[in-house]
Parts: structure tokens; C-alpha cells; sequence
């Protein structure tokens, strides 16, 4: 999941008229830079066709898009990548040296920095034009946005494709006080996406217990200055710094970190 950053708050400050956006092309570009026709689709899960055309009315292959985008984006647009990004409020320190709310959020896509209008007088280049900016991105979350929208749209859709044998990662950059723990951990009352994908997980695997044999490990790792540091073993030390490497069976690994097993969603 992308990073938090500061967003605007409606009580406060009203979003200007931004206008409306441009209309889409055609064709579906996909992630390599290449053009497909909007019918066709493609997708590397087991079982599927790969690129076929759609000969569905225009009506229902747009629903069947719609449905298809809520369970599994990545799996709807046949990409490998799905980036998010979730903003919060200003914090009362934040507004007490004089910060202001730049950041709005539109049609859970884009993200729209206004112009601060901070351009210097004698600033000739600058003058006169609009610094407003705009980016687009798979989802985007405002500071309405709680624990569980967050994790429902942005995560929680890879489950199954972990149970099926992908690897899947979650995450989280941004600058320091943007919001990364608080997505990620949460806290007791409003748990973050770890603690959500491990209630899913486990409930997932013991609805297929009687299908499958699974094994479920966890390691808890730092990554701070280019160096990883096996958070499990704290008696390790302090300079002896794991490598990553790939291994011929497993694939890309931390060598040597510590597991634990045999785990349950209370622990």
C-alpha cells in the first residue's frame, strides 16, 4: 500500500472548482507502457485464458468490470502493481505554525495539490500561473477514510491469491509522521492491515482445512539504513546483520531470520 499525506479538511477549507477531468482513451493501458482494446483481459492466476475478447453486450461487460475491480483490482486490470495512497487531516501542531490543506481527493483516483499561492512577487517565471498539480493513482483514501475501508480496498483482495500460491506484499512509504504505523498496526481499537490480513488469513485457511495443508509462519524483520535486523532474535548482535538473497526453492529470502509456527490469530 502507498503512503499517507496530509489531506484536506472540508470543515476548514472548501476544494476550489478544479474542473472536470479528461476523458479516458479508448484502450486500457497496461502496465508496461503497451495499449489494449478495453474488452480484452489479462491475468496470470491459474485457470484464466489470458487476453480473450469480451463478445458480451457493452452493458454487461461493464458490470461484469465493475464486479470484477471490487473483489480483485489487480486481477480485473490484469496488472501486478496497485498502488494507493491515503491522506490524513492536519494535525493541531501542524496548523499552529501556520500549515494549510492542499490536498484534495477526487473520485477515489486522483489527487489534486492546489496551488498554494506562496508564488514571490518579484518571481517572474511563476507569476500568474497555477501550480496546481494532479496525479492519479489505482485508489485513493481522504481522512474519512477508516482502518477497514482502507484494508478492504487496498489489500485484503490478495488473500486469495496468497492461499493459491503467489507472493504478495504490502507496502507502506511515506515521510516520517505521514501515517505509515497507524495504517499498518493501528491500535487496539482500530486494528491496520496486519492485524486484519491475519483474522482473514486464519479464517480462510480453516475453511479449507479439509481441502488443503497449510503451514503458517511468521518473521518479524527491520529494514533501517540498508541493513535488516531479525526483530525476533533481539539477543543477536547488534552488528550482525542478515543478507538477502535467492534461494533455487523459496525464491528471494532474508538468510538465516527467525520463524514461528503453528500460530493463530490471537497470537
Amino acid at each position: 500500500m502507498a503512503a499517507p499525506a496530509p489531506d484536506a479538511d472540508p470543515g476548514v477549507l472548501q476544494p476550489p472548482s478544479l474542473g472536470s477531468l479528461p476523458e479516458p482513451p479508448a484502450g486500457r493501458c497496461s502496465r508496461n507502457g503497451s495499449q489494449r482494446p478495453a474488452a480484452s483481459r489479462a491475468s496470470d492466476r491459474p485457470g484464466d485464458a489470458g487476453d480473450v475478447a469480451s463478445n458480451t453486450p457493452p452493458q454487461a461487460s461493464r458490470a461484469n468490470t465493475v464486479d470484477e475491480l471490487a473483489e480483485d483490482p489487480l486481477k480485473a486490470e490484469g496488472a501486478n502493481i496497485f498502488v494507493a495512497v491515503r491522506s490524513r487531516a492536519l494535525q493541531a501542531h501542524e496548523r499552529a505554525v501556520g500549515g494549510r490543506d492542499i490536498v484534495r481527493c477526487l473520485d477515489k483516483r486522483v489527487v489534486v495539490l492546489v496551488d498554494p499561492a506562496t508564488t514571490a512577487a518579484d518571481d517572474y517565471l511563476r507569476l500568474n500561473k497555477s501550480r496546481e498539480k494532479r496525479y492519479a493513482f489505482d485508489v485513493v483514501f481522504d481522512q474519512n477514510d477508516g482502518q477497514e475501508t482502507v484494508y478492504n480496498q487496498s489489500s485484503k483482495f490478495l488473500l486469495d491469491g496468497t492461499l493459491n500460491g503467489y507472493n504478495s506484499t504490502v507496502f507502506s512509504y511515506g515521510a516520517t509522521g505521514a501515517g505509515k504505523t497507524y495504517t499498518m498496526l493501528g491500535n487496539y481499537h482500530q486494528p491496520g492491515i496486519m492485524m486484519m490480513t491475519m483474522q482473514d488469513l486464519f479464517l480462510k485457511v480453516d475453511k479449507e482445512r479439509d481441502n488443503k495443508v497449510f503451514e503458517v509462519k511468521c518473521s518479524f524483520l527491520e529494514v533501517y539504513n540498508e541493513m535488516i535486523r531479525d526483530l525476533l532474535n533481539p539477543s543477536s548482535e547488534a552488528g550482525d546483520h542478515l543478507d538477502l538473497r535467492e534461494d533455487p526453492v523459496k525464491g528471494m529470502c532474508v538468510a538465516g531470520i527467525s520463524e514461528v509456527g503453528g500460530l493463530s490469530t490471537a497470537e
